[in-house]
């Protein structure tokens, strides 16, 4: 059985002034984006938040399927942007860091699900970008650290 189409996502913005934009979703929900950067995200740094929730959420989801105790869950990233106009994202480098008894192979293994199965984000943006992770575990007692 073919899976049903979802309805369009849609967003309306307003300008505000400057750069800026009131964001709003038929659900209520509200940010502002500016150019400028100055009171709100920007747009880059609005699709890299994008980028990171959508991975941290499958990241959480498939970990509490898998049974692995966790307490806190944190994503950082940075972007290199092309040179010239248009400034996409040439390279995004992403760590995760999760607290709690969780082997360091199986975050890895569900960062990697997110990106190949689950990440809608992920799998919108540039076939050409250079997308790389980083996990790392610190355990419940905060002395030991493991990265990859």
């Amino acid at each position: 059985m073919k899976a049903q189409a979802a309805p369009p996502l849609r967003v309306e913005l307003k300008w505000d002034d400057r750069e800026r934009f009131h964001v709003q979703s038929p659900s209520g929900a509200r940010a502002v984006l500016d150019g400028e950067r100055q009171v709100a995200l920007s747009p880059m740094e609005t699709l890299l938040s994008a980028l990171c929730g959508c991975l941290a959420t499958d990241v959480a989801r498939i970990l509490r399927k898998m049974r692995l105790p966790f307490t806190a869950l944190s994503v950082s990233a940075s972007g290199e942007q092309n040179p010239g106009i248009p400034k996409y994202f040439k390279r995004i480098s992403i760590r995760f860091s999760v607290k709690g008894e969780v082997p360091l192979d199986r975050l890895d293994h569900a960062v990697e699900l997110s990106k190949k199965a689950y990440c809608s984000v992920f799998h919108t943006l540039r076939s050409d970008i250079e997308i790389n992770h980083t996990v790392e575990v610190e355990e419940r007692t905060g002395a030991e650290i493991s990265s990859r």
